[in-house]
């Protein structure tokens, strides 16, 4: 809902919220050994503009994008 959180903080992650919801992603690579490290974890609220309305996203080098 619109005063709804959605979190996604396993490997190949992905949240997708109502306008006014808040999304917190994280970001995983894998090292030389092929261990997965979380690198980073973001939160944003949907606005309907830069971050769209039941719209999946993921975080790809720090960024928010649609998934």
């Amino acid at each position: 809902g619109a005063r709804g959180a959605a979190v996604s903080l396993g490997i190949h992650g992905k949240a997708k919220g109502a306008i006014g919801a808040w999304l917190t992603i994280a970001e995983w690579k894998r090292d030389i050994d092929l261990n997965w490290n979380r690198i980073d974890v973001q939160t944003t609220k949907v606005d309907g503009e830069t971050i769209k309305a039941d719209t999946y996203y993921s975080l790809v080098n720090g960024q928010f994008v649609e998934a």
